[in-house]
């Protein structure tokens, strides 16, 4: 049984490190942002200003499985990776 539990734990592990990242970037609030791309247990996450997003209600951002940002919206607007309203994104 011990044996078994040190098995899961480390498949577990192993699945943690390889994790996929698309919630990596957070744009909120009025220019608010947060990068997790680096973080980790010692390190915080890095903020980010540049976002173009200013609202008080819902908002998402996805990024891909790297963590790299490919748009973010506030339900009325979509924004690309540079900040840029999208085509159609209004």
């Amino acid at each position: 049984m011990k044996y078994l539990f040190f098995l899961l734990l480390s498949i577990l592990s192993v699945l943690n490190i390889n994790a996929q990242k698309e919630a990596n970037h957070w744009f909120f609030g009025r220019s608010a942002g947060l990068d997790f791309t680096n973080a980790t247990q010692s390190i915080s996450p890095v903020i980010d200003t540049n976002g173009q997003l200013s609202t008080i209600e819902g908002c998402a951002t996805i990024s891909d499985a790297s963590g790299l940002l490919l748009f973010y919206t506030d339900g009325s607007n979509v924004w690309d990776k540079n900040n840029q309203i999208m085509p159609n994104g209004t």
